[in-house]
């Protein structure tokens, strides 16, 4: 059973759609009242969502939380069946020398009617100091997050600790995951980021794009 085919219940949506209205830890006393008028065995419902990893047993006895690595095409889903509002895209990726590119493409982005409202760059302090000077319009009217560290040796991670970017973006696809749509951009940056960036996005089901040629490609 797929977990699309694991949502076919509608005690087990109700379940999950409580889990993305909190997005809080859901004790199992709770959940049991949630669907009491539904069913006589609410474990068994949830042992099916755990098997198809969509929830989780999480800290503290009879406590669940949505599993994040499935929250984006679940979302998606329930957007689709219009039982959950759409939520505001956010752009990951790394920033290069090239500031340009960036601008370019989020004009790219516009023409097929995607528009971030929030972007996260991974980059060195002397990138960041780039992009701040030259202030491309495209980049200044969504919000910027630059994750430059001035009290790390920033510059050496960025370039060779594979873990550490990884580690960066995994902070950032947790905090934002549950309010954003995230498409992970792969276009600048290093190999390290861009490798560090596409693994993460495959197990957390998120969108991935290149940018070439004037080109959005999504892989």
């Amino acid at each position: 059973m797929t977990f699309f085919e694991t949502l076919e219940n509608p005690t087990r949506k109700k379940i999950i759609l409580e889990f993305f209205r909190s997005q809080k830890i859901i004790n199992y006393k709770y959940i049991k009242q949630l669907v009491e008028n539904d069913t006589s065995r609410p474990d068994y419902h949830l042992n099916l969502l755990i098997e198809n990893n969509l929830i989780k047993r999480t800290k503290g006895r009879g406590n669940y939380i949505i599993d994040n690595t499935n929250v984006q095409p679940l979302r998606k889903k329930l957007i689709d069946e219009n039982l959950l509002e759409k939520v505001p895209i956010c752009l990951i990726g790394g920033l290069g020398v090239e500031v340009k590119l960036y601008s370019d493409l989020l004009k790219a982005l516009n023409e097929i009617s995607i528009i971030p409202k929030k972007y996260y760059l991974l980059t060195t302090e002397k990138c960041k100091e780039k992009l701040y000077e030259e202030k491309p319009n495209e980049l200044t009217q969504i919000e910027t997050i630059i994750k430059a560290d001035k009290n790390e040796n920033f510059k050496q991670h960025f370039r060779e600790d594979f873990y550490w970017s990884l580690n960066k973006f995994k902070e950032i696809i947790i905090n934002e995951i549950y309010n954003y749509e995230i498409i992970c951009e792969l276009t600048g940056s290093t190999k390290l980021i861009s490798v560090a960036l596409s693994k993460l996005a495959d197990k957390y089901n998120l969108e991935k794009i290149y940018f070439s040629s004037k080109k959005i490609i999504w892989l």
